[in-house]
């Protein structure tokens, strides 16, 4: 009797961590595209795809490293990501004085989590037009429908001028991720602190995505989803899908009112 293997053959359970290329130290929460779905590792850097076809080429990234695309098929170690090398000027911020930006509207709402592979972007213009440092987030919540998943955010850099902007690298090097648990309508308040997260001079594009699972691969379709409240005031508001490029919708609408606190 011979044996062979079908085409929809499977792997069975495969767990592999995501290191650093020189120092061999873990990646955490970088991010797994997988079948046009976005994942993320967790902490100690490791994910587990179980259920997956061999063939199946997934995309490895997290800012600060080259983007890697791996066969799940090849993998038998772990996977190294190789560290980008930047040349940084020289910045200096000396922080003096809190100050808030933006205030509360309880009027329409967005929904976070209705598609798994979009991240919704809100950009929050900087009124004292100088650099800071944020301390932290206040995310408007009304409503979640569970508790069981988690909300990533992640900062980008919006210059003056510039409405559309392009493949661009989180200012956070590593995804704010909190679970849902932590979270409620008056429990809403990040500490940003230890991320030492530059707010720059024109303003910031928040980007807000819900993930069910950290660390492992999973076909639920019942992802969590979240009731945000609006600004008082429409703008344009962006969405970036799996090709890492942010996108603007074509007409102002609704966006999230998100409230920072800035040291200056």
């Amino acid at each position: 009797m011979s044996f062979f293997c079908l085409p929809f053959c499977f792997l069975g359970a495969q767990t592999f961590k995501i290191k650093d290329s020189i120092t061999n130290k873990p990646v955490a929460f970088a991010t797994i595209t997988i079948n046009h779905s976005v994942y993320y590792a967790d902490g100690t850097g490791e994910f587990r795809a179980d259920s997956l076809p061999p063939h199946i080429e997934v995309r490895i990234e997290k800012s600060g490293y080259e983007s890697r695309y791996v066969n799940l098929g090849n993998i038998r170690e772990d996977v190294l990501l190789k560290p980008r090398i930047y040349v940084i000027p020289e910045l200096n911020i000396y922080p003096k004085k809190r100050y808030t930006i933006g205030k509360n509207n309880r009027k329409t709402i967005t929904k976070i989590g209705i598609l798994k592979e979009i991240e919704i972007g809100t950009f929050v213009k900087n009124p004292f037009g100088k650099a800071g440092l944020l301390k932290s987030i206040i995310l408007p919540i009304k409503k979640m429908t569970s508790n069981n998943g988690y909300l990533v955010l992640n900062f980008y850099a919006l210059h003056e001028g510039e409405n559309i902007p392009t493949n661009i690298p989180p200012l956070n090097t590593t995804p704010i991720i909190i679970p849902l648990s932590e979270l409620g309508k008056k429990n809403n308040k990040i500490d940003l602190t230890k991320q030492k997260i530059e707010l720059p001079a024109f303003g910031l594009l928040i980007g807000c995505q819900i993930s069910d699972t950290i660390g492992m691969y999973t076909t639920k379709t019942n992802i969590p989803k979240i009731e945000m409240f609006n600004n008082a005031t429409k703008d344009f508001a962006y969405f970036k899908e799996n090709d890492g490029v942010w996108k603007m919708y074509s007409v102002k609408t609704n966006v999230i009112n998100y409230i920072l606190e800035a040291l200056f």
